[in-house]
């Protein structure tokens, strides 16, 4: 696809284009003020919904009609293909044509016949898309000077039909026929801020997105009405996230009012899950068909646990921890019941924590060794690794921490205040960032740097004050990418999808949200379940499904549709 730069997200799960072209350096007093940065606000807004986007800025004639010809060829096999224009543009008896960079102006019936691009060529571009089309003009519709109508009239060879008769295509003028398009106050034009803002909500419907557009320009002038004509057969949406079944449901043999709390891991690959509890017996959930079968029996009750590479890994209270391998079981003592645990991606090392404590372990060997133990000035919750070397842990106070399990080096991150909520659980997106989830229903996605340490505020617009500043010697800070309260209760537990931008979080009334990564957006959540006792944690498996634990000892497993 020449032209495209497709993502793996793109291409994983469907294949979106757009062509999105921008005239604004016309010759003189004809030139325009927004359309090049309208061009790029609307690429921004697209990539943002996983599309392939090729931009032209001042294109020729002969430069636009090759490059609808690339796009028409491209949208063959698209589920969903855009072509966007900002500049000049006229109409007239239903027949639209917009100009390029290398128009001849004045503006006569015979410069419009030879060097502006008809509509009607844009549409003629989606006549074989294989998904649903969209075409968005940025430009006025405004009718040739009555002394040239009659030259259009002879002239007009290759005007076509009036816009929008297409099947699956839908068309859109930022402005209503015979009327000029305004430009407006910013740097972008007022019509293409609106559809930016819309294309980027991927909950809604591409109808309703544009009645949205149109809603948005009238609220602000009076004098431009955006039109649409729409041919969609059925509902079309932008969204590149995951719709789900219904759930289905796994029962395991465990409880936690009679085995304590019970713990949710996936496998490195995303094809197993792992169900724990206070009991000898291990669960193993297969992914794609749900089915179980006992992962291991320990010597001893197991508190928690997680997949290695090969094996497994589990502590058992004051027993110590063991790591299962093949049949056999190797065990290191420990001195006191540990609750969580984490292993490293490639099962080197791990962690094991409970209150204001923490071990770091190696697993290189037969047998699990204990390598480092210290007091934390806080209690953790949850943790993860981002890599095979480092670990990110939280727990009360706002307190974050990221601990090198090869030098036992701690850095403490936020400042910390008995005002700021306990955070819960922590997960990491691809690119390293966190998310982290709290007490007060607040979910965040926060991106590790270096630099003076800073909070991690509840609520936006909130100032408690009164914090403790860290010493200078700590290195690392967290800065707060987005913020998002999902409700008023706990949000317990988080994970993030490992085929695109989603994170799952479980709250302690029983809900379930499926939350966008890039923007903290809900795009579905699940009510909870009437037979629940609490939830127990949540993890997404490597066909994208969304498992929950309940406390019940039910695993509801959600598809992707």
């Amino acid at each position: 696809m020449s032209g495209y730069r497709l993502s793996k997200r793109n291409t994983a799960l469907s294949k979106r284009i757009a062509l999105l072209i921008g005239v604004r350096d016309y010759e003189g007093e004809d030139a325009l003020i927004t359309p090049l940065e309208d061009v790029r606000l609307v690429r921004t807004a697209l990539e943002s919904r996983s599309f392939a986007c090729h931009s032209l800025e001042n294109p020729t004639l002969a430069e636009i009609m090759e490059a609808v010809d690339r796009f028409t060829a491209d949208n063959r096999d698209a589920d969903h293909a855009v072509l966007y224009f900002s500049g000049h543009g006229f109409e007239h008896f239903g027949k639209g044509v917009v100009l390029p960079i290398d128009f001849p102006f004045p503006l006569t019936a015979w410069g419009l016949h030879q060097f502006g691009m008809p509509v009607s060529e844009l549409e003629e571009a989606f006549r074989h898309c294989a998904g649903v089309g969209v075409l968005v003009l940025d430009a006025c519709r405004e009718p040739l000077d009555p002394a040239e109508v009659e030259r259009w009239t002879q002239l007009g060879a290759r005007q076509g039909g009036p816009v929008g008769d297409q099947p699956n295509l839908l068309v859109a003028w930022s402005t209503s026929a015979g009327a000029v398009a305004w430009d407006g106050e910013g740097v972008t034009s007022r019509y293409t801020t609106a559809f930016a803002e819309q294309a980027r909500d991927h909950t809604i419907d591409l109808d309703d997105m544009f009645a949205r557009v149109g809603k948005a320009v009238d609220a602000g002038s009076q004098r431009q009405h955006p039109w649409v004509k729409s041919g969609l057969r059925s509902p079309a949406a932008w969204t590149d996230l995951p719709r789900f079944h219904a759930p289905t449901i796994v029962q395991t043999p465990l409880r936690s009012m009679d085995h304590g709390p019970l713990t949710l891991m996936r496998s490195r690959d995303g094809a197993d899950l792992l169900v724990t509890g206070r009991n000898r017996a291990l669960w193993n959930i297969r992914s794609k068909d749900g089915e179980m079968t006992r992962a291991a029996l320990l010597p001893h009750d197991a508190l928690t646990a997680d997949f290695l590479p090969k094996g497994l890994v589990a502590t058992q209270g004051a027993i110590g921890v063991s790591i299962v391998r093949a049949g056999a079981t190797e065990t290191c003592a420990l001195d006191q019941d540990y609750y969580g645990l984490r292993a490293a991606p490639g099962g080197a090392h791990a962690i094991a924590y409970d209150t204001a404590r923490l071990v770091i372990l190696d697993l290189s060997g037969a047998a699990p060794v204990v390598t480092s133990r210290r007091e934390l000035p806080f209690d953790p919750y949850g943790a993860v690794f981002k890599d095979d070397r480092f670990a990110w842990v939280v727990g009360s106070q706002g307190a974050v921490a990221r601990i090198d399990v090869q030098t036992g080096e701690f850095v403490e991150v936020t400042q910390r205040s008995p005002h700021v909520d306990h955070l819960n659980d922590v997960a990491v997106l691809e690119d390293g960032d966190l998310v982290i989830v709290g007490s007060d229903g607040s979910v965040r996605r926060c991106r590790p740097k270096t630099g003076r340490p800073k909070v991690l505020t509840r609520t936006r617009n909130v100032d408690y004050g009164g914090y403790d500043p860290l010493p200078d010697t700590a290195s690392l800070c967290l800065e707060e990418i987005w913020l998002e309260r999902l409700g008023e209760d706990h949000a317990l537990f988080c994970d993030v999808s490992p085929d695109g931008p989603l994170i799952a979080v479980a709250m302690a009334d029983g809900e379930v949200h499926a939350v966008d990564a890039r923007d903290g957006s809900t795009v579905t959540h699940w009510p909870a379940r009437l037979s629940d006792m609490s939830l127990q944690g949540v993890a997404f498996t490597a066909d994208g499904a969304l498992a929950t634990l309940h406390g019940d000892g039910a695993v509801t497993l959600a598809r992707p549709r």
